[in-house]
C-alpha cells in the first residue's frame, strides 16, 4: 500500500511515495491490531454462545450485548479525554493488558466451571470499555508513525484490517468454541498480548510537544465536549458525520432484513449463510479499493457513491431471486463504506489539533453511530407490521432521499477539493 507524499515546501517530495509496508512502527501497529481484531471476532462469537450455553436464556444474551454497546458509548468521551491528556503509549499497552488478564480469566473460569452470567458481563464490559479507549488512542498513533499524505491510505488499510478479521474471526471462533468454550476467550487473550508487544515496539512519540501549561487537573463536561465543538465547526465533517448517522439507521438492520428477505423467498441456512458472506467480501474488496478511490476521488464523490450504492442495491433487491444476486447486492452496497469511514479518519487525523485528537476521534465516532441502535428496532417494527417487500420499499426511498440529500448539502460540497 502506499500514499504519495506531498510537502508543500518541497515540490520534489511531493512526488515521493511512502511505503506503509515499510514503515516498522505502522507495520507494528496494524500486525498488533490485526491479531487483536482476529480474536476479538471469535469472542464476539463466542460470548452469546456461552450465555446460552449456561442459562439458555436468549434474553441475557441480548442483555449482555445491549450492556455491552451501553458501556462503550458511555465510555467514549472520558476515554477521548484520557487519551489527549496521557501518554497514549500507556492508554494503548494498559488496554491490552487488562483486556488479555480478563479474557484469560474468563477461559480459565469456563474451563473449571466457575463462570456465570456475571462473569462473562465482567468480561465483555471489560473488553468494551477498553475497546473505547483504545480506537482513539490508535488514530492518534497513526498521526504520528504515518507522514501526514499517507495518513489516508493508512486508515484504509485499518479498515482493510477490520473486514478481515471479521470474515476470519466470526466463524473461527465458532469453531474454536465448538472444540473447547473456552478456546475462543484464551486465543483473544493471546492476541491482545501480541497487540501489547507490537505497541511496545514502537519508538516514534505518540504525541506532539506538550504546552508550557498542560491546564486544569480536573476534567471538565466543558473540556469533554472539546472534539464536538471542533467537529462542529468543520463545515464537511460536521455534515457527513450528521449524514452517516441517518445512514445507519438503514445500514445496521440491513443483515436482518435480508435475512427475513430471503428467508421468504426460499433461501436455507446454507444460502442464508453464503449471501451475508458476500456482503463481508465487498466490504473487504472496498477497504482494498480505498487508497485508489481516495487518491482519485473528492471527498464529497466518495459520500455520494456510497449514498446512491446504497440506493440502488437496497431498491434491486425487491428484484432479487435468490441469495447470490442478494449476496451481490450486499457487496455493492458495503463496497464504498471503507472509502467513506478512512476519509473520514484522515480528515480528523490530520487536521484537528493533535491535543484534541482523541476527543475529536471519539465524538466522531459517537455521532456517526448516535442512531444506530435504532436500526434493528425499527426494521423489527416494519417487518412485522408491513412485511418484508414493503420495508425494502421503505429502506429504498429512505436512501434515495438521503443519496439527494447528500448532493444538495451545501456542507458536502465544500468537499469538493
Amino acid at each position: 500500500m502506499t500514499g504519495t507524499a506531498t510537502d508543500p515546501a518541497d515540490p520534489a517530495a511531493a512526488a515521493a511515495p511512502v511505503v506503509l509496508r515499510r514503515n516498522r512502527d505502522f507495520t507494528l501497529l496494524w500486525l498488533g491490531q490485526a491479531a487483536s481484531q482476529l480474536g476479538s471476532g471469535m469472542s464476539a462469537v463466542a460470548y452469546p454462545l456461552l450465555v446460552l450455553a449456561l442459562t439458555g436464556s436468549a434474553a441475557l444474551a441480548g442483555t449482555l450485548a445491549a450492556a455491552v454497546t451501553a458501556a462503550t458509548v458511555l465510555a467514549r468521551y472520558p476515554a477521548g479525554v484520557v487519551v489527549d491528556r496521557c501518554s497514549r503509549r500507556a492508554v494503548l499497552v494498559s488496554c491490552d493488558a487488562l483486556r488479555a488478564v480478563t479474557l484469560a480469566a474468563l477461559g480459565i473460569a469456563v474451563l473449571t466451571g466457575h463462570a456465570g452470567f456475571p462473569a462473562v458481563l465482567a468480561a465483555a464490559l471489560v473488553e468494551g470499555v477498553c475497546a473505547a479507549f483504545f480506537a482513539p488512542a490508535e488514530l492518534a498513533a497513526v498521526r504520528h508513525v504515518v507522514p501526514a499524505p499517507a495518513v489516508a491510505a493508512a486508515a484504509a488499510g485499518n479498515q482493510a484490517r477490520g473486514h478481515l478479521a471479521g470474515l476470519l474471526g466470526n466463524p473461527a471462533g465458532g469453531v474454536a468454541f465448538g472444540i473447547s468454550a473456552a478456546l475462543p476467550f484464551h486465543l483473544d487473550a493471546v492476541s491482545y498480548l501480541v497487540s501489547l508487544l507490537c505497541v511496545a515496539g514502537i519508538r516514534t512519540p505518540l504525541r506532539a510537544p506538550r504546552r508550557p501549561d498542560p491546564g486544569p487537573d480536573r476534567v471538565s463536561g466543558t473540556e469533554m465536549l472539546a472534539g464536538v465543538r471542533w467537529l462542529w465547526r468543520h463545515r464537511f465533517l460536521r455534515a457527513t458525520l450528521l449524514w452517516s448517522a441517518a445512514v445507519a439507521v438503514v445500514y445496521s438492520s440491513m443483515g436482518l432484513l435480508v435475512v427475513v428477505l430471503a428467508h421468504q423467498r426460499g433461501a436455507g441456512p446454507g444460502g442464508i449463510g453464503v449471501m451475508l458472506g458476500m456482503g463481508g467480501v465487498g466490504g473487504l474488496l472496498g477497504a482494498v479499493a480505498a487508497p485508489w478511490l481516495l487518491r482519485r476521488l473528492s471527498a464529497r464523490a466518495v459520500v455520494l457513491g456510497f449514498g446512491w450504492c446504497g440506493a440502488a442495491s437496497v431498491g434491486l433487491l425487491l428484484v432479487a431471486g435468490s441469495p447470490w444476486t442478494m449476496g451481490a447486492l450486499a457487496a455493492v452496497a458495503y463496497f464504498p463504506a471503507p472509502a467513506l469511514v478512512a476519509g473520514i479518519q484522515a480528515r480528523i487525523a490530520t487536521e484537528a489539533p493533535d491535543a484534541l485528537l482523541g476527543r475529536v476521534s471519539s465524538a466522531a465516532s459517537q455521532l456517526a453511530a448516535v442512531a444506530t441502535p435504532a436500526g434493528p428496532l425499527l426494521a423489527g417494527l416494519l417487518l412485522g407490521l408491513a412485511g418484508a417487500v414493503a420495508t425494502v420499499w421503505c429502506y429504498a426511498s429512505v436512501m434515495v432521499l438521503l443519496a439527494v440529500v447528500a448532493m444538495a448539502s451545501p456542507g458536502l460540497r465544500s468537499g469538493n477539493g
